[in-house]
């Protein structure tokens, strides 16, 4: 990551999630015009914006529920970063865009790494609260899906040890 960009992560982590920057905004505002969620990935893209999803979407925000929150409100986003797209029947299909990772893997590698375990702390909590199967459906596809990119990358860019 670049030094702006941990700067940017150590401002947000500061920031209460109804105070969050302008930029991050601009992720809702996405979704609401988007028609589709190709769309919405490509305009991820162009606006240079998924580092700062990525880091928005692991800090540890200060209401009580942040996390739920921000998995409701990016929900869809938090999907296409981590490869699950969805048909027009809600069946969760794994697509794979060369654009998408060519531009952010393997310099946005660490933010995979610090999300993945951001994201399993978040889960383990999320497990112990009994929330509905369909979130930890939705969870665990996440997670095999980040598990596969990260897998699959590390041998093409040897950016992880393997155990």
């Amino acid at each position: 990551m670049t030094t702006n960009l941990v700067a940017y992560a150590k401002e947000l982590s500061r920031i209460k999630p109804e105070d969050l920057p302008e930029k991050f905004l601009q992720l809702q505002h996405l979704l609401q015009r988007s028609t589709s969620i190709t769309s919405v990935k490509h305009e991820i893209i162009a606006l240079d914006i998924l580092p700062i999803l990525l880091l928005t979407l692991r800090q540890d925000f200060t209401l009580t529920n942040g996390w739920r929150l921000a998995s409701t409100n990016l929900s869809q986003l938090a999907s296409l970063c981590m490869c699950v797209e969805v048909d027009k029947t809600n069946t969760k299909i794994k697509a794979w865009s060369n654009k998408f990772y060519d531009k952010y893997l393997p310099q946005g590698i660490d933010s995979f790494i610090l999300l993945t375990r951001h994201l399993q702390d978040r889960y383990t909590q999320e497990k112990k609260s009994h929330l509905r199967q369909d979130y930890i459906t939705y969870m665990n596809t996440v997670m095999n899906n980040l598990i596969e990119v990260l897998n699959f990358h590390s041998n093409q860019y040897s950016l992880i040890k393997q155990g």
